[in-house]
């Protein structure tokens, strides 16, 4: 399976090079958002998943979750794969928020609020350049790949990851 993170510590979009940098007020934005949205279930798995004891009230749980958790620190080839975990549990209206929140559009599908949400992630990070930056006409699959990699959708039967090999030829 193809990772959705970029794929080294520099990247060459159309005569640019984007260098990835922590955007810590976004990651602590995110990160403060999935654990209050997180049901009680959400949250015993993921203090599971930290090692920690899972009982108690949800604000308990929210409390250890915060203490616990190393999303904050994520390594940025890490980052998007991290983030697309998080945003999985999340509904339509809920990722409607989330896009409020980042101060883009919410408007749309469950999968194009998540996408808006992943992109902004890319952008804010610099993985991404702003599609209003780029001013050469012509495409190429290295500006192209990082958008598509987070389409999750399957469409007219044809898988992402064989998409994704297709373009890399």
């Amino acid at each position: 399976m193809l990772s959705s993170a970029p794929q080294s510590s520099t990247r060459s979009t159309l005569g640019k090079t984007l260098v990835p940098r922590q955007d810590p007020d976004l990651r602590r934005r995110l990160l403060d958002y999935f654990v209050d949205n997180a049901s009680t279930d959400r949250l015993s798995d993921w203090l599971r998943d930290l090692g920690q004891d899972t009982r108690g009230t949800a604000s308990d749980k929210r409390t250890r979750v915060l203490a616990h958790t190393k999303y904050l620190e994520t390594p940025l080839m890490d980052f998007p794969d991290q983030t697309m975990v998080y945003l999985d549990s999340l509904t339509s209206d809920q990722l409607a928020t989330l896009c409020e929140l980042l101060g883009v559009d919410s408007d749309g599908t469950k999968g194009l609020r998540y996408r808006r949400v992943l992109h902004e992630v890319g952008y804010r990070e610099n993985w991404l350049p702003r599609l209003c930056t780029i001013t050469d006409s012509v495409f190429a699959v290295d500006t192209v790949i990082p958008f598509v990699r987070w389409y999750r959708a399957i469409k007219g039967g044809l898988e992402r990851e064989r998409f994704l090999c297709g373009l890399h030829g």
